[in-house]
């Protein structure tokens, strides 16, 4: 029988969650979502500066085109000044800096590992019913006094106030029923239930 919390499976549960919350990827992992960076890069991916900036990067690096926009006025020259341009707006800057930082190198690392997802389980976990009675319960300091055994105590000790058993028992210790206990039985009658 487990009397303490420590030394139940959920304990060890909730301690393996609170070690998994201290790790360092998991709170940077949590630092970039609550900083609401992942949606910030979802919303810079999908936003049109960036879409063209990616069309003409690839334009911009191909074989060939460094030599075309050389030349003044030509669809090639104009193409990189925009192509310049766009590199200069904020969400295509939000783009490339957080794709290359280790910020979000720990963020992809641990979006699709299992320590996340045992995490989130032992979190729910954590939250059930059971988990919470059982450890209120095995926390609970006065715990003893809401047993059936501590009740059976109380029960106990009210019979021994009671004075006709505090009189059988002096009477015991005293050996006052040692002349009945010699008797013999000399006549039992046996009644039919007919």
């Amino acid at each position: 029988k487990n009397d303490r919390f420590e030394t139940t499976q959920e304990y060890k549960k909730e301690q393996e969650l609170k070690e998994l919350k201290k790790s360092s990827d998991i709170k940077g992992y949590f630092k970039f979502v609550n900083g609401g960076k992942d949606k910030a890069l979802v919303e810079a991916l999908n936003s049109q500066d960036y879409k063209n900036y990616k069309s003409l990067k690839e334009v911009v690096e191909a074989r060939g085109f460094a030599e075309k926009a050389a030349e003044k006025d030509s669809e090639e020259s104009k193409q990189l000044a925009q192509f310049k341009q766009l590199a200069k707006s904020s969400s295509v800057k939000l783009v490339e800096k957080t794709l290359a930082s280790a910020a979000y190198a720990n963020y992809t690392k641990v979006k699709s590992s299992d320590r996340l997802k045992k995490l989130e389980a032992l979190e729910e976990y954590v939250k059930t019913d059971a988990f919470i009675k059982t450890k209120t319960y095995l926390q609970d300091k006065g715990r003893f006094k809401k047993s059936a055994e501590y009740q059976e105590l109380q029960e106990l000790a009210a019979l021994k106030k009671n004075a006709d058993l505090k009189w059988y028992a002096e009477k015991l210790k005293a050996n006052a029923f040692a002349d009945a206990n010699k008797w013999n039985l000399c006549f039992t009658e046996e009644f039919d239930g007919a």
